[in-house]
């Protein structure tokens, strides 16, 4: 059970962040829970998150050694714990700026002692039949009040209107090198995460390619090593009537995928990560064929 990495919403906690950011800075996403790496490879709020706290470790300057202890290194103030140090010293600076600010308040304010209080013996402010304060003869408080308005509306045209041309207007080069590095921030991290997803598996890699029997066989899709970047049809040509196998391995050995199928194609799209896919077909009692693809880190 990963609970413990999980809110209750099913997004990944501060825990769940924090130890997938570790794993990514000590090169252990290989150890990291299939379902954690298939959680963020779909939820786009919780990569955004590992993906700040990584570049946030990384502008520091993050001893990469100094990993989780869960991944076998020296365990030092990193993932969670550096992740809480960081917010915690925020909101003690916080507190401290909000205290200032409510005893500058609280010292500029005129104080109001009892002697202030108007007594009952003491005549109203205004005449005794009047029940609020007679209106200055020169204002017209319908006519502010629509000048007001006027000067409102005038005010939220201007301030579309500066919103709309900061969308359309063209990127200063300064804003488009800070985006381009971004970016690349963004790639590095995603391949070190899914690094060890494209590893080779021997075992595999030494069938690759090969008909282990004719029936007059002859693969079209996928070619060997091809990249799929949404989904991948698998098709073959074959003088043989009885339904067929494909079998989907990653490169740990583990099963991704099984189906029969009638016909001479399949289509399959629902892959856990990036990385390194084999494929088999083959009859009910014997193996026909191995082939390989890779699945594009997006």
């Amino acid at each position: 059970m990963l609970d413990h990495f999980f809110d209750r919403n099913g997004h990944l906690d501060d825990l769940g962040v924090s130890h997938y950011v570790d794993a990514i800075r000590s090169g252990k996403t290989a150890e990291l829970p299939r379902e954690l790496v298939a959680h963020v490879e779909a939820c786009k709020e919780c990569k955004k998150e590992v993906l700040r706290l990584h570049t946030v470790m990384a502008d520091i300057g993050h001893d990469e050694a100094a990993t989780n202890p869960k991944f076998d290194k020296p365990a030092k103030l990193t993932g969670k714990w550096q992740y809480y140090a960081y917010w915690t010293a925020a909101a003690v600076a916080l507190f401290v700026l909000l205290g200032s600010l409510a005893l500058y308040l609280d010292t500029s304010t005129d104080e109001i002692t009892v002697a202030d209080e108007p007594r009952l013996d003491q005549p109203l402010p205004y005449g005794p039949e009047e029940t609020e304060p007679p209106l200055i003869e020169d204002e017209e408080p319908d006519e502010r009040k629509a000048v007001d308005r006027d000067a409102n509306e005038r005010e939220a045209v201007d301030r579309d209107a500066n919103e709309r041309e900061a969308v359309d207007r063209e990127p200063t080069d300064r804003e488009q090198e800070e985006q381009e590095a971004e970016d690349r921030r963004a790639e590095e991290m995603l391949r070190d995460m899914y690094a060890a997803n494209f590893e080779p598996l021997p075992l595999y890699e030494s069938m690759t390619a090969q008909n282990f029997r004719s029936f007059g066989l002859e693969i079209v899709a996928p070619g060997v090593g091809s990249e799929i970047r949404d989904g991948v049809t698998f098709r073959w040509e074959i003088r043989y009537d009885d339904p067929l196998i494909v079998t989907i391995i990653d490169n740990q050995g583990d099963r991704v995928h099984q189906s029969t199928v009638s016909g001479n194609a399949y289509y399959f799209d629902d892959f856990p990560a990036p990385g390194l896919f084999y494929w088999r077909l083959e009859t009910q009692e014997s193996l026909l064929y191995v082939g390989k693809f890779t699945v594009a880190v997006e």
